[in-house]
């Protein structure tokens, strides 16, 4: 299955992020799915593939994760953070 990015770009502006929040809520695949309709809790999925070694891809999502957090609290899960703790 393949699935377009929920986000394509994150708005600089109130307005633009306005927009967004709108077109979250109203994605039926999207609100209370990986987003909760008050907007203070999302999941997000990856696939990792073998094109770069899990490490790699791991610490690229951690960078991000880093970079863009703001206040909120995260928790990472799945198969290849286990084999990472392990």
């Amino acid at each position: 299955m393949m699935v377009n990015p929920l986000i394509g770009r994150i708005p600089s502006d109130s307005a633009g992020f306005s927009v967004l929040m709108e077109e979250i809520l109203n994605n039926r695949f999207a609100c209370d799915i990986v987003i909760s309709s008050d907007m203070t809790t999302a999941s997000v999925t990856a696939t990792i593939n073998k094109a770069e070694a899990e490490p790699v891809t791991l610490h690229k999502i951690d960078s991000i994760l880093a970079d863009h957090k703001g206040d909120a609290d995260l928790l990472k899960g799945g198969l290849p953070y286990i084999r990472q703790h392990i």
